[in-house]
């Protein structure tokens, strides 16, 4: 029986060997793919079975195929297009994690935000990215 084991262990390995494997994107599939599952138990919304099944088989096919090329251009396609909400969450999270002891300012120019320690009165706020001046309190 342990020999049984041993080899299918071996096949599998050599079934699996050059697959892509599991990225962000495929991630984000199966986890929206079983989410639509979930509300299709719901009456009168079977439409998301069809989207969940879709985007779960979708994300096997990534995981599982050989074509790395292919599967790397959508995995940067897709961090392309998701790149500033996943900015902003971050930000979000950095800024809740920092609320007891850092303060956030925007650049009245560059838009972009400045992190500053808390209770230092009013004081003058020079941009890294800009180098443009503004004033805080």
């Amino acid at each position: 029986m342990q020999n049984f084991f041993g080899n299918l262990k071996q096949k599998l390995a050599r079934m699996l060997y050059g697959v892509y494997g599991q990225d962000e994107l495929s991630k984000e599939l199966s986890t929206f793919g079983l989410i639509c599952l979930i509300i299709s138990l719901f009456p009168y919304l079977k439409i998301f079975y069809i989207i969940g099944f879709v985007c779960v088989v979708w994300a096997f096919f990534r995981t599982f195929s050989k074509n790395h090329a292919r599967r790397m251009r959508e995995r940067e396609a897709y961090l392309k297009f998701t790149a500033k909400p996943r900015a902003a969450i971050r930000l979000q999270k950095r800024r809740f994690a920092d609320r007891k002891t850092h303060d956030y300012y925007k650049c009245t120019r560059c838009k972009t935000y400045n992190r500053i320690p808390k209770g230092h009165g009013k004081i003058i706020i020079t941009c890294p990215k800009c180098k443009n001046q503004f004033e805080a309190e």
